[in-house]
Formats: structure tokens, sequence, C-alpha cells
């Protein structure tokens, strides 16, 4: 009997202490089952439930297309708008380019545009998102700062971080779909560097990404993520018919984001989408080309200048000046004289009005102005009214000379009030 307790007790524990090693070793993967299906909220890792599109990624799909037709390239180009080249169309049957500019709470300039067909319903919707800084998730989760999980973070390269933020299966082995043996195997192949690394990228995600997130995919050729969205909900129904995607570039040191939507089932969208996702190239904003552009701008002949090929080469030259009074002015003054145009102008004079208190329009039942900016303009006609009615009057000094230009200013102001007067005029008001 004492026998039998001496080979029982140590077996005990061996068994006991083996269970417990067992259990030790399986802990990580139990907690990295638990971070994803239910959340975390501890020292080591704070995250909440995840949704399935943030685990799992997809390839980039792309609707084929054939670019080098000659109707293709008389109907698009290239340009430079903002912090991107992007194709815009300048003599399409079809498509209208119609601004969609605004001002965000900072006060800082939102570039965006439709692409209208002639019924003016709009199939594709471009607008430029504000670039957000590129961080890791050390903050807040001790597991990153661990000496050993840190430094094997750290050795990743920048690129290939980047790249698994679209790319990389963050799911582990289901035991429901195999088999007890082959489940442990699997998991047993992950090592624990492996699972912390798969938790920093899907921390990262979460930081970055919106949680409308439907789809993770990846441009190799361009190392640009594309997230696709779920698309606004609106009177409790959501437009399955419209494909919400951010495309999200890394360049010095920002993650650059541009917002892509476009009409699901329609084939010229799609096809719009994917001349976008290849054409689109980074390149920082730069004042000077709008000099470059307004210069092409005035090759065009006065038709093409007052119409939509014109707009296109004037907006495109405005989003790298965004708040210059002048440019802004003659872009929509140049509309004006066109023809339907008018769909055109409606973001433009409300731009104008909130960033400069005037809509700029020349015809007075368009225009929009503040009280400030109103005073301004009629004593600016005022002063007009009165130089040229100093023009014309024909005045002859007493000497014939000045002792300066200001008195000689002055002089035929005087007389032009009084032949003003006499003739009863006075200056038109809205």
């Amino acid at each position: 009997m004492i026998y039998m307790r001496r080979i029982i007790i140590p077996l005990a524990l061996l068994i006991v202490v083996g269970l417990s090693a067992l259990l030790m070793a399986f802990m990580p993967y139990h907690f990295y089952y638990v971070a994803i299906d239910s959340g975390l909220d501890s020292r080591f890792l704070k995250t909440k439930k995840v949704p399935e599109p943030f685990l799992s990624t997809k390839a980039l799909e792309l609707e084929q297309a054939d670019f080098t037709t000659t109707d293709s390239l008389i109907r698009w180009r290239n340009f430079h708008v903002g912090n991107y080249i992007l194709p815009l169309p300048v003599r399409h049957p079809y498509f209208l380019l119609v601004p969609e500019i605004s001002l965000d709470q900072s006060q800082k300039p939102v570039i965006g545009w439709d692409l209208q067909n002639q019924n003016l319903k709009a199939e594709i919707s471009l607008k430029f998102l504000s670039s957000i800084a590129y961080t890791y998730p050390f903050e807040e989760n001790l597991l990153f700062n661990l000496p050993i999980v840190k430094n094997h973070i750290l050795a990743v390269p920048t690129q290939t971080i980047w790249r698994d933020l679209f790319t990389l299966d963050l799911r582990l082995p289901s035991l429901e779909d195999t088999g007890l043996t082959s489940w442990i195997q699997k998991l047993w192949s992950i090592s624990y560097n492996e699972i912390a690394y798969k938790l920093f990228i899907l921390k990262t995600r979460q930081l970055l990404f919106p949680s409308e997130v439907t789809r993770l995919s990846y441009d190799e050729s361009k190392s640009m993520g594309v997230v696709e969205m779920m698309p606004v909900q609106t009177d409790d129904l959501v437009d399955d018919n419209t494909k919400v995607e951010v495309l999200y570039l890394l360049r010095e040191g920002l993650v650059q984001r541009l917002q892509l939507s476009t009409r699901r089932y329609s084939k010229i969208a799609q096809s719009y989408r994917t001349r976008a996702i290849e054409g689109l190239e980074w390149k920082a904003s730069n004042p000077d080309e709008t000099v470059q552009i307004y210069n092409e701008f005035n090759k065009l002949s006065y038709e093409k200048k007052v119409d939509q090929e014109g707009m296109t080469y004037l907006f495109a030259g405005w989003t790298h000046v965004p708040k210059q009074e002048e440019f802004l002015r003659t872009m929509i003054q140049f509309l004006e004289r066109g023809k339907r145009n008018k769909v055109h102008l409606k973001s433009l004079y409300q731009y104008g009005y909130d960033l400069f208190g005037t809509g700029f329009s020349s015809p007075k039942e368009n225009l929009r102005e503040t009280e400030q900016r109103k005073l301004e303009r009629k004593i600016s006609e005022e002063l007009k009214g009165e130089f040229n009615r100093a023009e014309k009057t024909e005045v002859v000094a007493p000497d014939g000379n000045f002792s300066n230009e200001e008195d000689q200013v002055d002089f035929f102001l005087k007389k032009a009030k009084e032949v003003g007067a006499k003739e009863d005029s006075n200056i038109l008001v809205d």
C-alpha cells in the first residue's frame, strides 16, 4: 500500500505539472481567441470584439478595360489635382465633372467632385480625405512593449508592416473545421511572436481603418491599400448599388487617403474605377502647377474655355491654390459665360461665400455676399465710376501742372463728382 502511494503521488504530481505546462503553453492562443471573439480590456491589451472583415483579406478586383483606344485618349487626361495624379474627363460625351468643394470645421478646404451622367445623376464621386499620422499601437498596450515582442516588431521592415495591414490573414485554425490533433498541430506551428505580431497588425488596423470596413485589398504595384466600407445608410436602407472605397498610400511618413465611390452595377462607372486605381499617383501639391495648368487653359478656344473642358482645367489648377481668391473668381466668372453650367457653379458659389464672404457672381441676381463684402463692392464700384466720369470729362487745370500725382487725382475726382451731381446720376445698388 505504501509502495502504491509512493508511485501514485509522484505520478499525479507529474500529471498536474504536465497539464499545467500544457495549459500555459496554449494560454497565448486562448488569449488571442478571446481578444478576437469578445475583446479584451487589460493592461496587456485593449481591444474590442473584432468583426470578420478586419481578420481576412481578399484580392483586389478590377474591371477589365482598354484605355489605349483613340476615343479613350481623346476623352480623358491625367491631371495633377491636389496631391494626386488622376484621370479627368475633358471631351467626354457621357460624364460631366461637377465640383463638390467645401470647408471643414477648421476652415481647411475639402476637395472633391462628382462625375455625373447627362441626367445629372452621380455615378462616381471622389473626395480627398485628410492625411493621418502613421503610428503603431505601443501606447496603452503593454504586450507590444515587452522587450522580446517589441524587438520582433521593430525588426520587421516598415513596408512589410504596411503590406501586412491589407494582406495578412489574422484568423487562427478553428477546431470546428479540423480534428483535435490537426488543430493542435496547426496552432503549435504558430510561434508566440507570430501571435503577438498578428495582434499588433489587428490593433493597427483598428487605429487606421473605420469600423464600417467590409473588405480589405491591396494593390502590390502601387503599395496601395484599398478598404471597402459600408455605404451610408439613409432611411433605414443601405444603398447596395454604391461601392465606397478608401485608397491608402503611405507617403512622406503620413497615410494619404482618397475616397472613391462608384455605382456598383454601372459598367462605365466600374471602368472608371479601374482607370482611376491604375492611373493614380501621389504627387505633392505645388502652386507652380497652377501657372502651368492655367497656361494650357489659355491655349483653348473661347468656346472650350467656358465649357466643360475649360472648367476641368481651371478646377485642376484651383486645387493647388484653394484659398486664392482671384483664381476662384476667375473660374466662376468664366463658367458663368458658358451654357448649362449652373450645375457646376452651385458648389463654387457656396465655397466662395463660406471662405471669402461672396460668391463672386457677375450677374447680380446670383450674387450672395456678406454685408461687409457688399459694402466693399459698392465702394469699389463708386470709385471706378468716379474715375470713369473723370476720364470722360475734359477738364483743364488752371496752370496745367500739378505738384504731384495725388493732387491730380483729387482734382479730377472732384470735377467728376460735380458733373455727376449736375446730371443727377445715381449709383445702382442691389
